[in-house]
């Protein structure tokens, strides 16, 4: 059981989605959050896509 790659996984694919045409900006910050924690800790080693999310939200500070 690889338990670093399902939580990327599952950090990855958090749903801002509030309705059709909202987003929810505290969702988009706490998985941005979250994946860099994962990022620095080398947890996304073997998932790299989960970094790859196109939003200018998602800029590392």
């Amino acid at each position: 059981m690889n338990t670093e790659l399902e939580v990327a996984t599952i950090v990855s694919n958090m749903n801002p989605g509030i309705n059709a045409t909202t987003d929810s900006e505290e969702v988009m910050l706490l998985q941005q959050a979250l994946l860099w924690m994962l990022y620095d800790a080398g947890h996304l080693t073997k998932y790299p896509m989960a970094i790859g999310i196109d939003q200018p939200m998602y800029k590392r500070m």
